[in-house]
């Protein structure tokens, strides 16, 4: 079993759709604290819509996004260390929606969802680490991603 991630900076909305399309995604979770964005298409409600015409689902899970004072605080100090010391400190607090992430895991085929391209930089890299690591059956973490220019999509071995 697998749980996914992709970003969508630098990708279109169409772009990140075949992507989730090409890996069978039937669940879209957005782990944005707040599901707005500059971007079009990468609204709440655009996802949603678009999601839908796709026939897939969409769930957004706020609590498993990071919160505004850390956000901030990492855009001013750009200190990851100190971030994901806060971030995985916040995420311990949240066992609640990480069983609840972890059972939808189970039973549908998920891609978490945020801005950040590389999943090395974004806070979705520990939400998925901790729900492949928590009871249950194991579940493998693949990050998709778009490789700029190009907007190549890397996949992981097992999916090819």
């Amino acid at each position: 079993m697998k749980i996914m991630t992709l970003g969508y900076e630098g990708a279109t909305s169409q772009e990140f759709f075949d992507v989730l399309l090409k890996n069978r995604i039937q669940l879209i979770v957005d782990v944005r604290e707040l599901p707005i964005s500059h971007k079009v298409g990468f609204s709440k409600a655009s996802l949603v819509k678009t999601a839908s015409d796709y026939s897939m689902n969409y769930i957004h899970m706020p609590a498993l996004g990071c919160p505004k004072r850390i956000r901030h605080d990492y855009r001013k100090d750009n200190d990851w260390v100190r971030y994901t010391r806060r971030f995985t400190a916040y995420l311990n607090t949240q066992n609640v929606a990480l069983d609840e992430l972890a059972e939808l895991a189970r039973l549908w085929r998920c891609c978490l969802v945020c801005f950040e391209a590389h999943p090395n930089f974004c806070h979705r890299i520990f939400v998925a680490q901790r729900v492949a690591a928590s009871g249950g059956s194991p579940l493998v973490v693949v990050h998709l991603m778009f490789s700029a220019p190009e907007k190549v999509v890397t996949l992981h071995p097992a999916l090819a």
